[in-house]
C-alpha cells in the first residue's frame, strides 16, 4: 500500500508548473500507474478492516458495523480534528505567504 502511494505521489512532486508544460504533463502521466495501484489496493485494504463481533443492543452495534470504533477509541474523532486543523493552518500560511510575496514590490531605482 505504501509503495503504491509513493509511486503515485513521487512523480507529482517532480513536475513544475512554472517550467516546461509537456514535462509536467509527462510527470503527471507517470503517476497514473501508482494511482491505478492505489485504486486496486485501497478497496482490499478497507475491506480487510472488519469490526470485532460483539453482542450489542441496537442499531449498528447489534449488526457489528464500524461504530465499534467509538467504543474502543472514544477520542478517535480528535485525530481527524487535529489533522483538519493542521491542513487548514498550512493552507492559510501558504496563501498568506504568497499574498505577501505578491504585495512586496521591488524598490524603485534612484534616478
Amino acid at each position: 500500500m505504501a509503495a503504491a502511494a509513493a509511486a503515485f505521489i513521487a512523480p507529482l512532486t517532480r513536475g513544475r508548473r512554472a517550467g516546461s508544460k509537456p514535462r509536467s504533463v509527462a510527470w503527471a502521466a507517470a503517476s497514473l500507474p501508482g494511482l491505478a495501484a492505489l485504486g486496486a489496493l485501497l478497496p482490499l485494504y478497507l475491506a480487510s478492516m472488519r469490526p470485532k463481533p460483539r453482542r450489542r443492543s441496537h442499531g449498528c452495534y447489534g449488526e457489528g458495523h464500524p461504530c465499534w470504533v467509538h467504543e474502543q477509541y472514544p477520542y478517535a474523532w480528535l485525530v481527524g480534528l487535529v489533522a483538519f486543523a493542521a491542513v487548514g493552518l498550512a493552507l492559510l500560511f501558504t496563501i498568506g505567504l504568497r499574498a505577501h510575496r505578491r504585495r512586496k514590490s521591488p524598490d524603485p531605482a534612484p534616478t
